[in-house]
């Protein structure tokens, strides 16, 4: 299945793009596919524990289940005042 990884932010100078598209096995996860990113941008790995993660424009774990064309937004922490 296909999904679709929205890149914010640092997160985009990381992966090099604003938005990518991922080829993912049927019953994938989120955690699924944030090891496929970084597989792809390592130099995310470190990042992974200050993002927020958002499918189809609600917050989401790592253990939630991904269906086709679902939207992956990728949140790095803001500040700002």
């Amino acid at each position: 299945m296909r999904i679709h990884v929205l890149c914010f932010a640092s997160v985009r100078d990381v992966v090099g793009a604003g938005r990518i598209e991922l080829e993912m096995a049927a019953g994938a996860t989120v955690d699924t596919a944030l090891a496929a990113l970084v597989d792809r941008a390592p130099r995310l790995g470190p990042l992974l524990g200050t993002l927020r993660v958002a499918v189809d424009e609600e917050f989401a774990a790592g253990p939630d289940v991904l269906h086709p064309g679902a939207t992956l937004a990728l949140l790095p922490p803001v500040s700002g005042g």
